[in-house]
């Protein structure tokens, strides 16, 4: 009790136990840097695994009015490495369907379509838009958005005013307005209408492979 241990019975020098303690240090430290890079790395595997096969419907990328993370063309090459299906590129300003096309030149192996939203830039509830947008080269506007910033409703909520102004869909008691059910009866052919969005049908979307089924 209380007597120091000589060097002989510890066994090892002040300069080797300094030795082995940094390099248990060291050790540490590596296997801490190496767990943590490989738990960053896990989900980002696993979500690559689970896009395979998958078609992603509204994604925003530049150009736009608002600032993105990515362009067209970055977002086709990322889809296309982990395995995507395809993909739909959204503008609230004007149609994507152009866009769709010149993507498709550039990166191929990957689905990609466009669409149109209908607020006030491109004339509201226009089927003209629509019709132009439809008949543009390649056939790759697939999707019609009704009205998203100009809604009436969108409005009404941020302002925090009853009246804002913008497009309405429906009446006051939840039918359709007259001005929607007009523009309804002009939409192309191709085109199926409803309050949330239209879409042509699955069978004219011309992907040459099918989406993997989710359970």
């Amino acid at each position: 009790m209380g007597r120091e241990l000589g060097k002989e019975e510890i066994g090892l020098s002040r300069r080797d136990f300094l030795r082995l303690a940094g390099l248990a240090g060291a050790m540490a430290v590596v296997q801490k840097s190496t767990i943590r890079n490989a738990s960053a790395q896990m989900p980002a595997a696993m979500a690559d695994r689970r896009l395979v096969g998958a078609i992603d419907m509204h994604i925003h990328s530049a150009p736009d009015v608002s600032s993105r993370s990515v362009n067209d063309f970055d977002l086709a090459q990322k889809a296309r490495e982990i395995g995507m299906l395809g993909i739909v590129i959204k503008n609230h300003e004007f149609i994507t369907n152009d866009r769709a096309y010149l993507v498709r030149q550039v990166v191929p192996g990957i689905e990609v379509f466009g669409g149109i939203v209908l607020n006030y830039s491109v004339g509201g509830l226009n089927p003209v838009a629509v019709e132009r947008m439809i008949r543009f080269s390649g056939g790759y506007g697939k999707i019609v958005w009704l009205p998203t910033f100009d809604a009436a409703n969108h409005k009404s909520f941020f302002t925090k005013k009853a009246d804002a102004g913008g497009i309405r869909i429906m009446d006051g008691s939840g039918l359709s307005s007259p001005t929607c059910e007009r523009s309804s009866s002009w939409w192309p052919k191709p085109i199926s209408f409803s309050p949330q969005v239209m879409s042509l049908p699955r069978r004219s979307w011309g992907s040459s492979r099918r989406p993997k089924r989710r359970e």
